[in-house]
């Protein structure tokens, strides 16, 4: 990545220029799918919205006075600081902007929580540090819908309602072999009943794979 690449977390207390430029950015955009179980059809997946997305920054902090490193835009005494200072916007769980924009034009511009931080030293260091930065975008919710969640949330919730019994027809099955398991006596007319829409007009005549269900 060329040097002419500007990389700022800003919060408003700090606004923090990376001092080198990592050597890329990792950007992951989701789709939220939902996989909905359709009896007829098995399992159906149902496109919904765009989840936050999630930025990875792998780089190094260092002040050393290298040809490529940018002078810092806050105090800094030490490497460490750059930690300690990254740290503390995770901790207290601060809305940050990331930009990341070259001459032409700015690629991210965007608000995120840092949910990730990961950094070591090794033998080869040099008194840099090696850092792992993992951004989540923020996205803005309205009053409303925030009371709604904190409302749901703090409903009681009560004893969940039953699950549905269900039988798959086997090969050799029959309504009053399937009665006999569930019941103790082919009591085949009320699973008939709750599935004449699956088994059709005659009760006599049922498939393998047939899904019934077991009132």
């Amino acid at each position: 990545m060329n040097s002419n690449f500007e990389f700022y977390i800003i919060t408003p207390k700090y606004a923090l220029r990376l001092p080198v430029n990592p050597k890329g950015y990792d950007v992951l955009e989701t789709k939220q799918i939902e996989t909905v179980r359709a009896t007829s059809f098995g399992d159906v997946n149902i496109a919904g919205t765009n989840a936050p997305i999630t930025i990875t920054l792998d780089g190094f902090f260092t002040t050393h006075n290298y040809d490529f490193a940018k002078l810092p835009t806050i105090p800094i005494s030490t490497t460490f600081d750059y930690v300690k200072i990254i740290r503390e916007i995770k901790d207290q769980g601060e809305i940050i902007r990331l930009v990341i924009a070259d001459d032409t034009s700015t690629k991210i511009n965007k608000q995120f929580f840092i949910s990730d931080l990961k950094y070591f030293e090794d033998n080869e260091s040099n008194g840099d540090i090696n850092y792992s930065i993992t951004f989540k975008e923020f996205k803005e919710m309205s009053i409303s819908k925030i009371a709604e969640i904190k409302s749901s949330s703090a409903r009681p919730v009560g004893n969940p309602p039953p699950i549905p019994k269900t039988h798959t027809v086997l090969s050799g099955d029959n309504l009053s072999k399937i009665a006999r398991k569930y019941y103790g006596k082919p009591d085949w007319q009320k699973i008939y009943n709750a599935n004449v829409n699956v088994i059709g007009k005659n009760p006599n005549i049922i498939y393998a794979g047939q899904v019934l269900k077991i009132p």
